[in-house]
Protein backbone atom coordinates (compact mmCIF):
# COMPACT_ATOMS: atom_id res chain seq x y z
CA UNK A 1 0.00 0.00 0.00
CA UNK A 2 3.01 2.19 0.99
CA UNK A 3 4.52 1.78 -3.06
CA UNK A 4 1.27 2.57 -4.19
CA UNK A 5 0.89 5.61 -2.25
CA UNK A 6 4.67 6.60 -3.45
CA UNK A 7 3.74 5.59 -7.07
CA UNK A 8 0.05 8.26 -7.21
CA UNK A 9 2.47 10.92 -5.54
CA UNK A 10 5.29 10.66 -8.53
CA UNK A 11 2.49 10.85 -10.64
CA UNK A 12 0.47 13.88 -9.31
CA UNK A 13 4.28 15.00 -9.25
CA UNK A 14 5.36 14.40 -12.40
CA UNK A 15 1.63 16.39 -14.56
CA UNK A 16 2.61 19.41 -12.03
CA UNK A 17 5.93 19.07 -13.34
CA UNK A 18 5.54 18.78 -17.05
CA UNK A 19 1.82 21.49 -16.97
CA UNK A 20 4.68 23.46 -15.41
CA UNK A 21 7.15 23.87 -18.35
CA UNK A 22 7.00 26.67 -20.82
CA UNK A 23 6.14 26.11 -24.15
CA UNK A 24 9.18 26.45 -26.40
CA UNK A 25 8.61 28.05 -29.94
CA UNK A 26 10.07 25.94 -32.24
CA UNK A 27 12.03 27.44 -35.57
CA UNK A 28 11.24 26.12 -38.66
CA UNK A 29 14.16 25.93 -40.22
CA UNK A 30 13.10 23.74 -43.32
CA UNK A 31 14.34 25.27 -46.33
CA UNK A 32 11.41 23.68 -48.56
CA UNK A 33 9.16 25.79 -46.36
CA UNK A 34 10.84 29.36 -47.89
CA UNK A 35 8.50 31.57 -50.24
CA UNK A 36 9.35 33.31 -53.18
CA UNK A 37 8.46 36.85 -53.65
CA UNK A 38 4.58 38.00 -54.41
CA UNK A 39 4.84 38.97 -57.42
CA UNK A 40 1.40 41.48 -57.79
CA UNK A 41 -0.43 41.39 -61.32
CA UNK A 42 -2.09 44.44 -63.03
CA UNK A 43 -4.95 43.66 -65.68
CA UNK A 44 -5.93 47.23 -66.84
CA UNK A 45 -9.06 47.76 -68.68
CA UNK A 46 -10.00 50.47 -71.24
CA UNK A 47 -13.89 49.62 -71.28
CA UNK A 48 -15.97 50.94 -68.46
CA UNK A 49 -16.48 51.05 -65.76
CA UNK A 50 -13.68 48.99 -64.65
CA UNK A 51 -10.17 50.37 -65.04
CA UNK A 52 -7.66 48.01 -63.44
CA UNK A 53 -7.50 44.78 -61.47
CA UNK A 54 -4.45 44.47 -59.00
CA UNK A 55 -4.07 41.19 -57.49
CA UNK A 56 -0.89 38.86 -56.23
CA UNK A 57 -0.05 36.26 -58.60
CA UNK A 58 1.72 33.64 -56.46
CA UNK A 59 0.23 34.19 -52.81
CA UNK A 60 1.86 32.93 -49.60
CA UNK A 61 -0.75 30.72 -48.00
CA UNK A 62 -2.93 32.05 -45.42
CA UNK A 63 -1.75 35.61 -45.86
CA UNK A 64 -3.93 38.16 -46.81
CA UNK A 65 -4.64 38.06 -50.66
CA UNK A 66 -6.00 41.64 -51.65
CA UNK A 67 -7.54 41.96 -55.02
CA UNK A 68 -7.83 46.23 -55.67
CA UNK A 69 -10.32 47.03 -58.28
CA UNK A 70 -10.54 50.47 -59.24
CA UNK A 71 -13.67 51.35 -61.54
CA UNK A 72 -15.37 55.33 -62.73
CA UNK A 73 -18.23 55.40 -63.64
CA UNK A 74 -21.45 58.32 -63.82
CA UNK A 75 -23.89 55.48 -62.90
CA UNK A 76 -23.75 54.34 -59.29
CA UNK A 77 -22.09 50.94 -58.70
CA UNK A 78 -24.10 49.12 -57.20
CA UNK A 79 -22.13 46.21 -57.05
CA UNK A 80 -18.31 45.35 -57.52
CA UNK A 81 -18.01 40.96 -57.32
CA UNK A 82 -15.21 38.84 -57.78
CA UNK A 83 -16.70 34.89 -58.51
CA UNK A 84 -14.28 32.53 -58.46
CA UNK A 85 -13.32 28.90 -58.15
CA UNK A 86 -10.37 26.58 -57.05
CA UNK A 87 -8.93 23.74 -59.02
CA UNK A 88 -7.80 23.00 -62.80
CA UNK A 89 -11.36 22.56 -64.07
CA UNK A 90 -13.53 25.98 -62.93
CA UNK A 91 -16.74 26.24 -63.20
CA UNK A 92 -19.41 29.22 -62.41
CA UNK A 93 -20.94 28.76 -59.08
CA UNK A 94 -23.00 31.27 -58.46
CA UNK A 95 -22.84 30.76 -54.66
CA UNK A 96 -18.91 31.63 -54.98
CA UNK A 97 -18.76 35.01 -55.02
CA UNK A 98 -17.70 37.69 -52.80
CA UNK A 99 -19.74 41.09 -52.49
CA UNK A 100 -17.33 44.01 -52.45
CA UNK A 101 -19.91 46.21 -51.93
CA UNK A 102 -20.33 44.66 -48.80
CA UNK A 103 -16.60 45.83 -47.65
CA UNK A 104 -15.84 48.94 -45.56
CA UNK A 105 -13.12 49.47 -47.89
CA UNK A 106 -16.33 49.76 -50.96
CA UNK A 107 -16.45 53.58 -52.53
CA UNK A 108 -17.82 54.32 -55.84
CA UNK A 109 -13.89 54.58 -57.27
CA UNK A 110 -12.95 51.18 -56.01
CA UNK A 111 -12.69 48.42 -53.35
CA UNK A 112 -9.88 45.56 -51.83
CA UNK A 113 -11.20 42.39 -51.37
CA UNK A 114 -9.43 40.16 -49.23
CA UNK A 115 -9.62 36.49 -49.72
CA UNK A 116 -7.83 35.48 -47.61
CA UNK A 117 -10.74 33.62 -45.34
CA UNK A 118 -13.01 32.68 -48.38
CA UNK A 119 -13.81 29.33 -49.47
CA UNK A 120 -15.77 27.70 -51.90
CA UNK A 121 -19.47 26.03 -51.64
CA UNK A 122 -17.60 22.99 -51.18
CA UNK A 123 -15.15 24.22 -48.48
CA UNK A 124 -11.74 24.57 -50.85
CA UNK A 125 -9.95 27.39 -49.18
CA UNK A 126 -8.83 30.36 -51.54
CA UNK A 127 -5.67 30.41 -49.42
CA UNK A 128 -4.70 26.95 -48.83
CA UNK A 129 -0.79 25.80 -50.16
CA UNK A 130 -1.01 24.61 -54.00
CA UNK A 131 -4.53 26.08 -54.25
CA UNK A 132 -5.47 26.98 -57.92
CA UNK A 133 -7.69 29.75 -57.78
CA UNK A 134 -9.29 31.21 -60.82
CA UNK A 135 -11.80 34.12 -60.91
CA UNK A 136 -13.23 37.25 -63.12
CA UNK A 137 -14.91 40.58 -61.54
CA UNK A 138 -18.55 41.89 -62.37
CA UNK A 139 -19.18 45.31 -61.78
CA UNK A 140 -22.93 46.35 -62.06
CA UNK A 141 -24.77 49.77 -62.47
CA UNK A 142 -28.73 49.85 -62.52
CA UNK A 143 -28.53 49.81 -66.39
CA UNK A 144 -25.85 46.75 -66.75
CA UNK A 145 -23.65 44.16 -65.51
CA UNK A 146 -19.73 43.89 -66.68
CA UNK A 147 -17.62 41.18 -66.60
CA UNK A 148 -13.72 41.33 -67.37
CA UNK A 149 -11.71 38.88 -68.44
CA UNK A 150 -7.78 38.51 -67.70
CA UNK A 151 -6.92 40.63 -70.87
CA UNK A 152 -8.90 43.79 -69.84
CA UNK A 153 -12.04 43.06 -72.44
CA UNK A 154 -15.03 43.79 -71.37
CA UNK A 155 -18.47 41.42 -71.89
CA UNK A 156 -21.33 43.20 -71.30
CA UNK A 157 -25.11 42.02 -70.08
CA UNK A 158 -26.94 45.64 -71.04
CA UNK A 159 -30.58 43.77 -70.44
CA UNK A 160 -30.81 44.82 -66.55
CA UNK A 161 -31.72 48.09 -68.28
CA UNK A 162 -33.60 47.27 -71.40
CA UNK A 163 -30.55 46.74 -73.93
CA UNK A 164 -30.55 43.41 -76.12
CA UNK A 165 -26.95 42.38 -75.34
CA UNK A 166 -26.16 39.57 -73.13
CA UNK A 167 -22.79 38.05 -73.22
CA UNK A 168 -22.98 36.64 -69.33
CA UNK A 169 -23.52 33.22 -69.91
CA UNK A 170 -20.65 32.80 -73.02
CA UNK A 171 -18.47 34.62 -70.55
CA UNK A 172 -19.09 32.51 -67.43
CA UNK A 173 -18.87 28.96 -69.40
CA UNK A 174 -15.68 30.41 -70.48
CA UNK A 175 -13.10 30.24 -67.81
CA UNK A 176 -10.00 30.85 -70.04
CA UNK A 177 -11.16 34.22 -69.58
CA UNK A 178 -10.54 34.26 -66.12
CA UNK A 179 -7.91 35.65 -64.38
CA UNK A 180 -5.73 33.04 -62.02
CA UNK A 181 -3.27 32.75 -58.83
CA UNK A 182 -1.52 30.20 -57.54
CA UNK A 183 -0.83 30.37 -54.13
CA UNK A 184 2.51 29.01 -52.97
Amino acid sequence: MKNLNYFILFIITLIATVSCVEDKVLEDTDPDNTYDAVVNLTVNSTDSPLTKITFPSNPVPETDINVVLVYASTETIEEARIYFAVGDTPEYVKANKVSGEDDASFTQTGVTINLKEVSTDLGLSLSETSAKVSFYIRIATDTAEYYYSNDGSMYLDDTPGGGSTDESDDFKDNPALWNVYNVQ
